[in-house]
């Protein structure tokens, strides 16, 4: 669509991997440039189809396999603005990106990674929106007046008419204000009910570990660092960065080095470039690592 660079993108499409399971770019040769096309995780086969018996084994969500199991050609769908898949197209898998983190050999789609975290961010943030209303509702509340009888309410309002929705009648507190009660009666502060409550928070904390493990990160380094020490620190950061690594070798391999590798060969092709054995060869340029104490790691070099 001409909208967005080639570093957004990518940045898009891993997060799309994240999110939906796995992302995808069809190559468009128009002229001398390559072109990317994004194609979303719904967009590859048709949902509507996911589930229903078929025929055809070499078919799987979008992806045409051979006897081999290889993917010969990837089917694309046009997405209306009411949901619906239309006018399918058959694009050659070796024009076709499709970027995917497998867990297992037979493999052809991918799942989110929230998958095991969804659960647990719906359960906190429910948990969360009544934990609110209770202390809410606690705050709203001075005190409570104790009756001797089962008689008509005794007790007055400063406002006339002051009452709550089921007809109980209000003391509005004032300053300096000196009450008398009947003999029998009482009053007594509304409890304080601390909340939200140490046991609580210690529920959400683990909530959120297992959600760290599901995205393979440690919990410390998602939530709360605060509790550890240098070297326990370090080694949280050095267990993340082992895992962003990991994802960067795979952008590489799967996304980076075959659009590098398509753009190359076509200039060298057309003579545009001078021939060259070695144009595969690369290295990729990440960001910095993330790092805990620079001034420990110089030190240690020395």
């Amino acid at each position: 669509t001409g909208r967005y660079p080639f570093r957004h993108l990518v940045q898009m499409m891993h997060i799309g991997m994240r999110r939906d399971g796995d992302a995808s770019f069809a190559l468009v040769t128009k002229g001398d440039e390559v072109k990317l096309q994004s194609i979303e995780a719904d967009r590859l086969g048709n949902p509507s189809e996911y589930g229903k018996k078929t025929s055809d084994d070499n078919y799987i969500g979008g992806i045409t396999i051979n006897d081999f199991g290889q993917p010969v050609s990837y089917r694309v769908f046009k997405r209306t603005l009411h949901g619906m898949y239309k006018d399918p197209t058959e694009v050659p898998a070796q024009n076709f990106i499709h970027y995917i983190d497998p867990l297992r050999v037979d493999q052809y789609r991918g799942i989110t990674c929230f998958e095991t975290s969804i659960p647990h961010a719906k359960d906190i943030h429910e948990l969360y929106k009544m934990e609110k209303l209770a202390v809410k509702w606690g705050a709203s509340h001075a005190g409570v007046i104790t009756k001797n009888d089962q008689g008509p309410d005794k007790w007055t309002t400063t406002k006339p008419g002051a009452t709550t929705k089921d007809g109980k009648k209000l003391e509005q507190i004032e300053p300096g204000k000196i009450v008398r009660l009947q003999p029998g009666d009482g009053i007594s502060m509304f409890p304080n009910q601390s909340r939200p409550s140490p046991t609580f928070n210690g529920f959400v904390n683990t909530l959120v570990r297992e959600m760290a493990n599901g995205l393979n990160l440690p919990y410390a380094f998602v939530w709360d660092m605060s509790s550890f020490g240098g070297a326990t620190a370090r080694l949280e950061v050095q267990q993340a960065q082992r895992s962003f690594k990991r994802h960067q070798d795979l952008l590489t391999e799967q996304v980076l080095d075959p659009i590098k590798n398509k753009v190359l060969s076509m200039a060298i092709a057309r003579g545009q470039l001078p021939v060259s054995m070695n144009y595969q060869k690369s290295r990729w340029q990440f960001n910095s690592q993330i790092t805990a104490d620079l001034g420990h790691e110089v030190q240690a070099n020395i």
